[in-house]
């Protein structure tokens, strides 16, 4: 008898495997309860049991060690494991009733996250394509440890946005710096597309629709929904980043099998969800199954059309694969611990900044000097100066992400890096390149052209400036990588003497390059920097060269206000929604009037007057308003920082951020401002009287509102301007007005971050793997470490050991 059965989690069972289960029983009694007795004959387990969420076990071989294939089922938008792949009417539950006897030699799993548009007895999950990607990953990972099977090969099968989470999934296996993720993307070997939305799909603007009306009685994931826009930027990325993969397990030997199935009938009253031309990848295999996008999943018995057309290509791919053992090679050992030499946050460095509100940036796109370097099919270099806070940074992301800067994605490959002054790993020009060469190789099977060079550097590889360059001269040589477009962004907040010598490197490399000497040779540059008389200069040399081009962003100042008018447009509404329609037509031609407009004081002002609502409630608090609005940026971060909640905390903490070598975490931050502003000797990691981690964000937000930008658990300053308004300039000390412009020094910010000054970060368990040395500045202003505090290495967070060590500046002479 078929009975439904909760099962418990045992002792040490991983908790992807636990989730909200449910049985395949529950799932066809919320269909129809009058198929019951036709699902008990054809259900092998009465027992069987789907986890909701995460990774579950749907069939295990009775010999487990002789499974060869691990196959992973993904549903799709609104589904879940049990439901997406059971036909109701006949209770067939195919994955474990058919393909568990077709398929004998495989492990059949299942992986599960909240995909609902709309569902109104939970709140919808607000996690994101890639959250769910990452998800999947651990969940798979992690499963395939514990059983000892990381190196068994991986075959999925997906429905619709399962689809996209598996490509992104398998992206981010390929590129993370932990080997054991990167198991999942080297084993995979076969994936099965059921209605995946490649291109886009039109319903999407349906389901827009009924998810911002849903809002009125529920939260709602309408990130997800907004991925499957044809023309979605998240889906491009998805998109390009997947057929990297794609190229580069071919040029590596093992190629990615990939079949595409699309729908052959129409929802009613809906249509086709996904239609054919969206369904398919061209190039690989694709085949229609006679069924709606909802049904396409569902197959009743071992005859059905779509389950032969699925089983056909599972079978060819499992055929003649033997269970994995042993371990990897040493080459692949090799280029692994290259690739970790390589590593940087820049997709994160990326991600931080802004995506352009849509309208903007066309004055670059449409520009004739701009498609003349795009569509050039031999090594180019392109120069976009323009003045700060114009949206230099905003053009690059969506260059990057949109794929504005080739033609055909599938035949280039595009790589990135956004230096950022005062920031370790991006302010030289070794950084640039061995982010650039990270993916060069993550997207291409180009990695052979720097395996000499690593074994005879080793890890100082990565500070090896001349040698980095020539491996990608000699990678981007190669007759069948294609085009490799580099973007490097914010070239001006390169170190100077870095930067001088990137600079020397491209201007010898574009001088000698002639447009025809290789036509399958293609290595192009994008440069933004701020328009300085130095990067002019060093340009110089290239003025006359055909491989050269400059484009002037300033020229563009007046097509870039109005532009920027799309943008007063776009923000009014919701920033002055209860205002009067009078008032916001008045705040918004006010904006449209004001002079030296750029999109950075449009944002800073912007959030001014959104927090200030409440005062301007009467005409002549409007009036007040409009007529006080910040001229300037400078105008604009002094009004920020004019509104802190406790201006001596957030004087220290700016200090600490302007210091540090990189962005410090919530959780250094926070000891680091404790520390810094701690009054006396400190004896015990316990007595530090610590702000709540959980509320340290608005802490800080509320210290110095837009000023600072917290992003992933980061702290930083919000642009380099808001650096640059901070830090006095000693050349010209009468730059200085009003109170905070030009407050700090570096000699008094690098002692504040001294005080607390961290060798390593703060690990969960609160052990203190660092070294914190208090600094006391003396009259002449020069500083001596007064006492370093350590901790003691066996005691988890426990007392720790005080002792003082003097020293003393080499130039300080203390009476």
């Amino acid at each position: 008898m078929f009975r439904s059965k909760k099962r418990k989690a045992q002792p040490g069972e991983d908790s992807a495997l636990r989730g909200s289960d449910h049985t395949v029983n529950d799932a066809k009694k919320s269909k129809r309860n009058d198929t019951i007795a036709d699902a008990k004959l054809r259900v092998d387990s009465e027992m069987m049991t789907v986890p909701r969420r995460g990774v579950g076990v749907l069939h295990e071989p009775s010999n487990p060690p002789a499974a060869v294939v691990d196959i992973v089922f993904v549903h799709g938008l609104t589904g879940e494991p049990a439901k997406t792949w059971l036909h109701t009417a006949s209770g067939m539950y195919w994955p474990t009733t058919l393909l568990s006897r077709d398929v004998p030699n495989s492990r059949i799993l299942s992986f599960g996250y909240d995909a609902d548009v709309v569902n109104f007895w939970n709140p919808t999950s607000q996690n994101r394509i890639g959250n769910h990607a990452v998800n999947m990953l651990g969940d798979l990972t992690r499963l395939r440890e514990k059983s000892d099977t990381g190196n068994r090969k991986v075959i999925f099968v997906t429905h619709s946005l399962g689809g996209l989470v598996t490509q992104d999934c398998l992206c981010s296996s390929r590129s993370h710096p932990e080997k054991h993720l990167q198991q999942i993307s080297s084993c995979t070997i076969g994936i099965v597309f059921l209605g995946t939305p490649h291109h886009g799909a039109d319903l999407a603007a349906w389901a827009k629709f009924v998810s911002t009306i849903a809002k009125t009685i529920k939260h709602v994931n309408s990130d997800i929904v907004s991925v499957l826009k044809p023309g979605s930027e998240m889906l491009a990325r998805v998109q390009d980043g997947f057929h990297g993969l794609l190229r580069l397990r071919t040029n590596e030997g093992s190629e990615i099998a990939v079949t595409c199935f699309f729908e052959e009938l129409s929802l009613p009253l809906v249509g086709k969800v996904v239609e054919m031309e969206s369904a398919i990848l061209p190039g690989y295999a694709s085949y229609g199954i006679h069924a709606n996008h909802m049904d396409m999943t569902k197959f009743d018995n071992k005859d059905n059309a779509g389950y032969e057309s699925v089983l056909g290509e599972l079978r060819r791919w499992v055929k003649g694969l033997q269970p994995a053992q042993g371990k990897p090679d040493r080459r692949d050992k090799e280029e692994a611990k290259l690739l970790e030499t390589l590593a940087s946050d820049y997709k994160s460095d990326k991600d931080s900044i802004s995506v352009r509100v849509p309208g903007t940036c066309e004055w670059f796109f449409k520009d004739d000097r701009f498609l003349e370097w795009r569509d050039s099919t031999y090594s180019r270099l392109l120069w976009v100066p323009a003045g700060p806070g114009c949206g230099k940074s905003v053009l690059s992301r969506a260059l990057i992400d949109e794929r504005k800067v080739c033609k055909n994605s599938r035949v280039s490959t595009i790589c990135y890096f956004f230096f950022k002054d005062g920031q370790e790993q991006r302010t030289h020009g070794t950084d640039a390149l061995s982010a650039v060469l990270h993916q060069l190789f993550e997207n291409t099977g180009l990695i052979t052209y720097a395996l000499p060079s690593y074994r005879n550097y080793g890890k100082k590889l990565r500070d090896a400036f001349s040698e980095l360059w020539d491996i990608l001269v000699r990678s981007a040589r190669d007759s069948e990588v294609g085009e490799i477009v580099c973007v490097l962004d914010a070239l001006d907040e390169c170190e100077q003497d870095a930067r001088k010598q990137l600079i020397e490197k491209l201007v010898s490399f574009f001088s000698q390059m002639e447009p025809h000497d290789n036509p399958s040779f293609a290595l192009k540059f994008l440069i933004t920097s701020r328009p300085y008389d130095d990067l002019e200069q060093n340009f110089q040399p290239l003025s006359d060269v055909s491989t050269y081009l400059h484009f002037d962003g300033d020229n563009k100042s007046q097509r870039i206000g109005q532009e920027i008018d799309l943008v007063i447009d776009a923000k009014i509404p919701s920033i002055a929604g209860d205002f009067s329609d009078e008032d916001r037509k008045r705040i918004s031609q006010r904006l449209k009037k004001m002079d030296n407009r750029t999109y950075l004081w449009l944002f800073l002002t912007i959030d001014i007057i959104a927090g200030s609502r409440s005062k301007f409630r009467k005409v002549s608090s409007i009036d007040s308003l409009l007529s006080d609005l910040p001229s300037k940026i400078s105008d604009a971060y002094e009004r920020i920082l004019t509104r802190s909640s406790d201006e001596v905390h957030a004087r220290i903490l700016l200090q600490l951020i302007v210091a540090a070598r990189r962005p410090l975490s919530l959780d250094e931050a926070n000891v680091a401002l404790t520390l810094a502003t701690h009054q006396g000797n400190c004896t015990s990691y316990k007595k530090l009287e610590l702000w709540p981690l959980r509320s340290f964000k608005s802490t800080i937000q509320n210290m110095c509102g837009l000023f600072v930008s917290v992003r992933d658990g980061k702290v930083s300053l919000i642009h380099q301007t808001a650096r640059e308004f901070l830090v006095r300039n000693t050349e010209l000390p009468e730059l200085r007005s009003g109170k905070w412009q030009g407050c700090l020094d570096m000699a008094t910010a690098r002692g504040t971050i001294s005080q607390a000054s961290y060798i390593e970060a703060i690990v969960p368990n609160k052990e203190i793997n660092l070294i914190v040395s208090s600094t006391m500045q003396l009259s002449t202003g020069l500083f001596t470490i007064f006492h370093k505090i350590v901790n003691e290495p066996k005691i988890h967070g426990g007392l720790l050991t005080t002792y003082a060590i003097y020293y003393y500046h080499r130039k300080a002479t203390v009476s």
